[in-house]
């Protein structure tokens, strides 16, 4: 018998992928492990027959192919492309997804014979952005001619909002590949904006830590109907400060960009996991665990 998932199920099911993804990644012991992992995951919860980081390489401004499953592995640091060139340009200079079922037939399709491409037809490339900077570009692509779907564009688009952070952290030198205590005590730089004029003198404080979900103990709860509760009024409050942040950068984001809050709402309130969070409580584990 074939079953099939209903809307909310699957958005709950992207969404606890997307948690693992982005756990796998905050785990990996370097920076190109924690890129590997990244396309050999998105290849696979795509199902596409090939995923490849572009990351922006200011100094020389070019995008460089700097992790790949399903292209010529060779090619990875090797292809560099001009920040206007090809479709991965055209992508990081929108700073906005490109959909297409025939990549050949777009303008700025650019067929780079290194990275063995020539079979692949579908293409979706989302840009990786952090606080208005372009980090890179994820790119999945299909042998066969495909527009993917807009659940696969919301996918792509907020994994890439949620490695943001992942890859500007890797980048500094911070985060991946260090221990906890080894994080605390590293110095690196942030930009920062300007609250005053002047110049003042001190010492940096980071008010949240990394999160570390692993840190959460079990523990069998004193009133499940209780841990349910707060399991609810969490999920309530996390989706009306998703809307409220959505409402309050109306007039300084794009919808397509503002349309982000709206599919992680739609995600932390899917059915299949408040049910299944829900069953583990009265099981025995509090609503933390």
């Amino acid at each position: 018998m074939t079953t099939f998932k209903s809307p909310a199920d699957a958005r709950a099911g992207r969404l606890v992928l997307l948690q693992q993804i982005v756990q796998e990644v905050s785990a990996a012991a370097v920076f190109p492990e924690a890129l590997d992992i990244i396309v050999k995951r998105v290849r696979e919860a795509m199902r596409t027959d090939v995923c490849s980081i572009y990351l922006t390489d200011n100094a020389t401004h070019a995008h460089v192919l700097s992790a790949t499953h399903g292209l010529n592995p060779a090619a990875v640091g090797q292809i560099r492309l001009a920040f206007d060139e090809g479709l991965v340009g055209r992508v990081a200079t929108l700073s906005e997804p490109i959909n297409l079922r025939n990549a050949a037939s777009h303008p700025s399709f650019k067929l780079i014979p290194q990275c063995d491409e020539a079979p692949y037809h579908g293409f979706l490339g989302v840009p990786v952005i952090y606080r208005g900077d372009n980090l890179g570009v994820i790119v999945v692509q299909q042998t066969g001619m495909r527009r993917f779907r807009d659940n696969d564009v919301a996918f792509l688009v907020t994994l890439a909002a949620q490695l943001a952070g992942v890859i500007v952290l890797a980048k500094t030198g911070y985060g991946i590949g260090l221990p906890t205590s080894a994080r605390a005590e590293q110095e690196y730089c942030v930009d920062a904006i300007a609250g005053a004029p002047g110049v003042a003198i001190g010492t940096g404080v980071a008010v949240y830590s990394p999160a570390d979900l692993h840190a959460v103990p079990d523990r069998v709860p004193e009133d499940p109907s209780a841990e349910e509760a707060a399991l609810r009024a969490a999920i309530t409050e996390v989706v009306s400060e998703l809307r409220s942040l959505e409402h309050s950068l109306e007039k300084t984001l794009r919808p397509e960009d503002r349309a982000l809050f709206e599919a992680l709402a739609m995600m932390v309130s899917g059915d299949s996991l408040l049910k299944t969070t829900v069953a583990r409580i009265h099981d025995g584990n509090w609503a933390p665990g």
